[in-house]
């Protein structure tokens, strides 16, 4: 299966991670309960609408949480 075709699959948010003004957080998923990935998102507080992808966002998969997070970590300067 293609990284794209998988990331289009249902999706499990594992951890959330924000910082520290609570405006851009990395949310690590797992995908059909078998691959990982990562996307990053912001919000703006004045805002009412939530969240919108942001920035770093992989349409890698990885095999393990900690492969994924690694990868979040290296694109999101603030993780």
């Amino acid at each position: 299966m293609k990284p794209r075709a998988v990331m289009n699959e249902k999706k499990r948010v594992i951890s959330s991670h924000n910082n520290e003004t609570g405006s851009q957080c990395v949310d690590v998923f797992i995908v059909n309960e078998q691959f990982y990935g990562f996307c990053q998102y912001r919000r703006d507080i004045e805002d009412q609408n939530g969240w919108f992808i942001y920035g770093s966002q992989s349409d890698a998969v990885y095999v393990s949480y900690d492969e994924a997070y690694l990868a979040a970590a290296k694109a999101v300067s603030w993780l």
